[in-house]
């Protein structure tokens, strides 16, 4: 939905927050092939049901004079359409991949050997997808006539805390914190 924020009348603040051509926010609708998949119960959560990135052809914003098939929209209509096949067989395949082993450490934390804490950080957002003709040997030659698409999107994350605090020892229960000067500045 980031794209909004390049069309001219329309803004966002802060998570989905869109306004367009001053409407109100979340006023707007999302419509995927046709189909109204805005949330009924909270606009801005309208991204967790769309689709990979990878299976978006096309999408528009449109933010005023809208044709009379879109009723009910007084902030902008975002439309989405999907890919389709081909006549040629055509495919990819991503990884985004992201490790604490990769990141700069957090400043100011060195555990004393020279290194800084990193706290577990672990994504990785991969997928594949593969279209062309609908092809069935010796049964059913699909060329300029059926195709297909498929996408397929996996995403993992796996995120540790950094607390750097220690839970009270007895001697700190009893009001002697000489235990916490380290003699480190």
């Amino acid at each position: 939905m980031g794209f909004a924020a390049l069309a001219p009348g329309s803004s966002i603040n802060g998570w989905n927050d869109i306004k367009v051509n001053g409407a109100p926010n979340n006023t707007f609708r999302i419509i995927f092939e046709g189909q109204d998949t805005t949330s009924d119960l909270n606009p801005r959560v309208s991204d967790e049901s769309q689709p990979s990135v990878e299976s978006i052809q096309e999408f528009t914003l449109q933010t005023s004079n809208f044709a009379p098939e879109f009723g009910q929209v007084t902030g902008g209509l975002f439309n989405f359409t999907s890919r389709s096949g081909t006549n040629q067989f055509h495919g990819s395949a991503y990884d985004y991949f992201t490790n604490e082993a990769l990141n700069a450490g957090i400043p100011f934390t060195d555990t004393g050997d020279g290194h800084l804490v990193r706290p577990q950080n672990r994504k990785q957002d991969f997928g594949f997808s593969v279209g062309g003709p609908v092809w069935i040997p010796k049964v059913y030659n699909g060329h300029d006539r059926t195709f297909f698409f498929f996408n397929y999107e996996m995403y993992r994350s796996h995120q540790g805390n950094a607390v750097l605090g220690t839970v009270p020892t007895d001697a700190m229960r009893n009001g002697d914190f000489s235990g916490i000067l380290t003699g480190r500045v």
